[in-house]
């Protein structure tokens, strides 16, 4: 199905960068908070526009969306590399078109399971949704592999991944794939839109505010941990090129297989014991590294934290969306989705400005991010109607 390659394209918009990004920080002597906010220039406008994309692809059609989505996609990957080959200051400029990425990268992959779901029925779409799952999966375990190989070439290689990719696949959609008529007619204004959103937030209340806080943290501490593992491998250890790719993809290989056999063994616990269970283990993580150092983080604790959000997250995303009724879930999504972005929009900055602070301090801070997301899920979230634990995952 080639609407699989939307997740697979999506997967690659920071996961591919973040191996890289001590390559960038030699060639543009940058600071590491400043080659951060390579990753927040695209997830903020990707978590801002959440809600507006499928807000538009309810009464326009996805593909209309997608397509034009995926080539801002594409073309702002190419104006990075650009940027980063021909202007004199290129760091502002890459700035810029890497926020053009987050534009398209909010009419990705909400769209394509909103699509898939609009196409099938049953268990057809149980397995549609099941292929966007693993493409998803495959896109992020092999893009920390990809960018580091691309980055061989040329240091801003990844960036021309994105055009290939995208821009073909935008192509083979516009000419392949035919959507059911969208009844725009029958759907409310945004301002409806909004007023249902606020309503349904206040209606729930602490669950929400509880999941909602808990995958802000579990990102945020996901794509912290990424970027401060490619910064140690990279000063610390002397790790470079594909082997420090290949290093970043078995944490991710973690998160998957735990989130695969999470649904399937642990789902006798509970949605919310199951979640709680995960950050436990991402705080044992940062609580070990506290006391055996950083060595300890690099060696075995990243797998911990992997394995600890492989766990949480299909289990968060299975809650938020079965807080709401399913005229409703949508805009939940989408909520959660802008919230998940600015999780792994803030994470890499964030961790390059505690670096500086020493590593017990960062790994207090984890500690402490990690405790604060187990108390909301135990205290404010209620599992009453809340369906059991699914065993895919998905991360920005």
């Amino acid at each position: 199905m080639i609407l699989s390659g939307v997740p697979f394209v999506w997967a690659l918009s920071n996961s591919m960068i973040i191996p890289v990004l001590p390559e960038i920080q030699r060639a543009l002597e940058l600071s590491s908070v400043k080659a951060g906010l390579l990753v927040t220039f695209l997830s903020v406008p990707t978590g801002l526009l959440l809600p507006l994309a499928g807000f538009l692809s309810d009464r326009l059609g996805r593909t209309r969306v997608m397509v034009p989505a995926l080539l801002a996609y594409g073309v702002g990957g190419l104006l990075v590399a650009l940027a980063a080959a021909y202007a004199p200051d290129p760091f502002p400029l890459m700035l810029a078109a890497r926020a053009l990425q987050g534009v398209g990268a909010a009419g990705t992959t909400l769209l394509a399971m909103a699509l898939a779901a609009d196409l099938s029925r049953g268990e057809s779409r149980v397995r549609a949704l099941g292929a966007l799952e693993a493409s998803n999966s495959v896109g992020k375990l092999v893009s920390p592999v990809m960018g580091s190989a691309a980055a061989l070439v040329v240091w801003y290689g990844p960036f021309l991944v994105y055009p290939v990719a995208a821009v073909p696949l935008a192509l083979l959609l516009s000419l392949t794939l035919r959507e059911p008529p969208t009844e725009g007619a029958k759907r409310g204004t945004l301002m409806e839109y909004l007023s249902t959103l606020l309503t349904t937030m206040r209606s729930k209340g602490d669950s929400l505010a509880g999941t909602l806080l808990a995958g802000f943290a579990a990102i945020f501490l996901w794509f912290g941990t990424l970027f401060f593992l490619a910064e140690v491998l990279d000063e610390r250890y002397r790790v470079g090129g594909t082997l420090r790719g290949l290093y970043l993809a078995l944490p991710v290989l973690a998160m998957a297989l735990a989130a695969a056999l999470s649904g399937r063994h642990l789902a006798g616990l509970g949605l919310r014991a199951q979640a709680a269970l995960g950050m436990a283990c991402t705080g044992v993580a940062a609580t070990l590294s506290i006391l055996l150092g950083a060595d300890f983080l690099v060696k075995a604790g990243v797998a911990f934290i992997g394995v600890g959000l492989g766990v949480t997250l299909p289990a968060l995303n299975t809650m938020i969306t079965s807080l709401v009724a399913e005229d409703r879930r949508g805009m939940v999504t989408a909520l959660y989705g802008t919230v998940r972005s600015f999780g792994s929009a803030f994470g890499p900055p964030a961790f390059g400005l505690m670096v500086a602070l020493g590593d017990i301090p960062l790994f207090a801070a984890m500690l402490a991010l990690s405790f604060l997301a187990l108390c909301s899920l135990l205290l404010l979230v209620r599992e009453k109607g809340q369906g059991s634990a699914a065993p895919s995952e998905e991360v920005d």
